[in-house]
């Protein structure tokens, strides 16, 4: 019972982050295309502002052949982040709404499969990359790459999603 119930909440939550990160319609967002702005470091960054509780922003760190990215979410005093590896560098942001793999809401982080939570993590203890890692790959869950996403919120909480654009976030940190 009490599995149903936490699995609700999560859908409920996450339901709302994916359908309230804009104010845009869903369609619109995915066709508003990205901006990049090339840093220092030759990582790509961008980010967006929808209404004043609303903002996005990506990092992509080019890795051999693919983009190291992550994306990650503010409604207003709610977040969301993921990392996919991807084969070229995000076009729009539709490429980062939440499907399986590992990811990050406010202070909890997950691993979902099909839609269908398989883990929850509401600990102050972060779980470590090879924990991640290793649940990712023993139950063939793709999507959402590990990282240390509740550190990383942490981070931008404290203070914006700018700060994914700058030399506190690296591909090293995460």
């Amino acid at each position: 019972m009490r599995s149903a119930r936490i699995r609700s909440i999560i859908i409920t939550v996450m339901s709302g982050i994916a359908l309230g990160c804009s104010e845009a319609p869903l369609a619109e967002q995915a066709d508003r295309s990205i901006e990049w702005t090339r840093l220092n470091d030759g990582s790509l960054f961008f980010i967006r502002q929808s209404g004043s509780d609303n903002e996005s922003a990506i990092r992509c760190w080019q890795n051999g052949k693919l983009y190291d990215c992550v994306s990650v979410r503010r409604l207003g005093q709610s977040y969301r982040a993921v990392r996919k590896e991807l084969l070229v560098s995000p076009k729009n942001e539709k490429i980062f709404d939440f499907d399986d793999g590992y990811a990050c809401i406010d202070k909890s982080e997950l691993i979902s499969k099909n839609g269908d939570v398989l883990i929850q993590n509401y600990s102050d203890s972060e779980w470590s990359n090879d924990f991640k890692n290793d649940f990712l790959l023993k139950n063939s869950v793709s999507g959402g790459k590990a990282f240390m996403c509740l550190s990383l919120l942490r981070i931008l909480r404290s203070n914006s999603l700018r700060t994914l654009g700058t030399t506190v976030v690296s591909i090293n940190k995460l």
